[in-house]
């Protein structure tokens, strides 16, 4: 052989075998970078360099970003706090409630429930008549329940007698108001029988 080597392993010309591969890792390397299409890419790459640098800029300012979402859900949940709403609690109610009337609810109950969110049913003058005729319902129900009030048989003097109240009063002309109204949006017997006729 003309070459000889040392006891560390290297020749007379000073170089190890491990320079021999790196020198072969640097050759391979080279042929990549000179492939057509690893040429293309760092072309494509070097094109964007303003679009990496502006995405940079934003990612250094996402920190402070994060930091205001997480002031922000801190002042909601101070302020959920102090109504004595309890954020977390309320979400997994919220989440199984929403979940269990999924489970019981069909997909012809959610139709009409629908129907029911577009009607006038809740309606905030509707609502408030439905309050009031629960309040009116339930002292009616305490004072027959503790035998106070009015007595439970009331005949047509009794009624007559009613009549003449002032309360009672306002509740009959509200009623006949109602009854107006209601008859207004009833089909009239014109439309009901067209509509008769078109279904036979």
């Amino acid at each position: 052989m003309n070459t000889t080597t040392t006891d560390r392993g290297a020749d007379v010309d000073g170089q190890t075998p491990g320079d021999d591969m790196r020198l072969q890792r640097l050759m391979r390397l080279a042929d990549r970078l000179s492939e057509s299409g690893t040429l293309e890419a760092a072309e494509r790459l070097i094109g964007r360099l303003d679009a990496i640098d502006a995405a940079l800029v934003k990612m250094e300012k996402l920190p402070g970003l994060i930091a205001m979402f997480a002031d922000i859900a801190d002042d909601w949940a101070d302020s959920f706090l102090a109504q004595g709403i309890e954020p977390d609690k309320s979400l997994k109610q919220g989440l199984h409630a929403a979940l269990w009337l999924g489970q019981q609810v069909s997909e012809t109950e959610l139709e009409r429930l629908g129907i029911l969110l577009r009607s006038d049913v809740l309606d905030p003058h509707a609502l408030a008549v439905v309050g009031k005729t629960g309040r009116a319902l339930a002292k009616c129900h305490e004072a027959a329940a503790s035998g106070v009030g009015d007595p439970e048989r009331v005949g047509m003097l009794g009624l007559l007698g009613a009549l003449r109240d002032p309360e009672v009063q306002r509740s009959l002309a509200f009623a006949i108001r109602v009854a107006r109204e209601f008859g207004r949006l009833l089909p009239t017997d014109s439309s009901s029988s067209s509509t008769r006729s078109l279904q036979t």
